[in-house]
This record gives C-alpha cells, structure tokens and sequence, in this order.
C-alpha cells in the first residue's frame, strides 16, 4: 500500500499557496499476525496501536511532519494508491491502560503503581 499525504500552504514569505507533498509506503512485510487468547493480534514494524478499550487493537503510525517558515495549513488530504486487506475473524480487542509507575507529587520521584 502506499500513502500520499498532501498538504497545501500558504507561506507567508511566498505570495499564494505552496505545495507540499510526502508518500509514505507500506509494505505487507512490515505487518504481522499472531494468536493471542484466541484473537488475531496484529502488528506493524516500528508502529504504535489503538488504545480505545474494547475496539480492534491495530497499528498506527504517527507522523510529525515539518513544514517550512511560518506556513498555514489550509487543507490535508490523504490517499490510498492501493491497499491489500488482511482476513482477520476476531482482532484483539484493545486493553484499558494500567500504569506501571506514578509519579510523586511531592517529591517528583517514581515509584510502583499500585
């Protein structure tokens, strides 16, 4: 799959509008599929997951991009030049997140979550 992210700007140093465009391409490669507790669970290289509690658990990738000088985003668009879906039954629901440590208001150091 590859994915063409289009941004048109409007520089402040440059009368009118800029173009500026960046393609990203995934492959099928940089995914896996596992079995966990019965459910498919499915992964990307490199990539982060969804984190809303109950809904498919499924990579995302996200993306800071720079833009030149002062620059005003007027529109974003994004295109799929192609794509390959994956049958999947059950995917992996996504967890509620648990802490591993807090931080101590007082003292500012780490410490176990409880």
């Amino acid at each position: 799959m590859r994915l063409t992210v289009t941004l048109l700007l409007a520089a402040a140093a440059v009368a009118g509008a800029a173009r500026f465009e960046k393609s990203f391409t995934f492959r099928a490669s940089d995914f896996a599929l596992a079995e966990q507790d019965g459910y498919a669970l499915v992964t990307g290289d490199g990539m982060d997951v969804t984190s809303t509690p109950g809904a498919p658990q499924l990579p995302t990738l996200p993306l800071a991009l720079g833009l030149p000088g002062p620059a005003d985003v007027r529109s974003v668009r994004i295109e799929a030049s192609g794509w390959r879906e994956l049958a999947v039954e059950m995917p992996f629901p996504a967890q509620r997140q648990v802490p591993r440590a807090t931080l101590d208001a007082v003292t500012g150091s780490a410490g176990a979550a409880a």
